[in-house]
C-alpha cells in the first residue's frame, strides 16, 4: 500500500482525517467519532476557512495494530475471498461492494487531486518569490560594483591611498 500524506503540526506528523479512514478501512465518520472518544489521538486544526480533524500517525498505527482493520472491512475481504472462487457467482452484495470499491477510488483520487493543486499552488508561490530574491540579488550585485568603481575612481583621482593600512 503506498505511504500516505501527513502533515506535520507542532512537530509531530499527522494524518488527515480522509487519510485515517483509508488506513483503518472505515469511514471518516467513524475516525471523528473515535477521536471525541479519545481512542485516536487527534486535534482539530485550520485548513482553509474550515476546521479539519487531523490524527497522530502514532495513533492511527497503534490503534490499527492493537484492533486490526474495522470488522465491516473483514467481512468485505472476507466475501472478496469467497467471491473470487466463485467467479460467476454475481448478487447484489457484489454489487454493493464494487459501488463501495469505486467510492474509496474517488475518495483517494479527489485527495490526491486536491494535494496536487495545493503543491503546484505552493510551487507558483515559490517561484515567485524565487523570482524576486534573484532580481534583489541582481540589484544588490549592480550597486556594490558600482560602489567598488565609484571608490576605485575617488581614490585614484585623489591620490588617496585605496588600502587602509597605508594611512596607518
Amino acid at each position: 500500500m503506498a505511504q500516505r500524506p501527513t502533515y506535520t503540526i507542532d512537530g509531530v506528523a499527522h494524518y488527515s482525517c480522509a487519510d485515517a479512514a483509508v488506513i483503518l478501512c472505515t469511514s471518516a465518520v467513524t475516525v471523528r467519532e473515535l477521536g471525541v472518544r479519545s481512542e485516536l489521538e487527534g486535534r482539530r486544526a485550520p485548513r482553509g476557512k474550515r476546521q479539519c480533524w487531523y490524527f497522530t500517525v502514532t495513533s492511527v498505527e497503534t490503534f490499527k495494530k492493537r484492533h486490526g482493520i474495522f470488522p465491516t472491512a473483514k467481512a468485505r475481504a472476507r466475501d472478496t475471498l469467497e467471491r473470487s472462487s466463485h467467479p460467476t457467482k454475481v448478487d447484489a452484495h457484489s454489487s454493493r461492494h464494487r459501488e463501495l470499491q469505486l467510492e474509496a477510488v474517488i475518495r483517494a483520487q479527489t485527495i490526491a487531486i486536491t494535494q496536487l493543486t495545493l503543491a503546484a499552488a505552493a510551487e507558483a508561490r515559490a517561484a515567485k518569490h524565487l523570482e524576486a530574491a534573484l532580481s534583489e540579488r541582481r540589484q544588490s550585485a549592480e550597486h556594490l560594483r558600482s560602489a567598488v568603481q565609484e571608490f576605485a575612481e575617488t581614490t585614484g583621482q585623489e591620490g588617496i591611498p585605496s588600502n587602509v593600512a597605508d594611512l596607518i
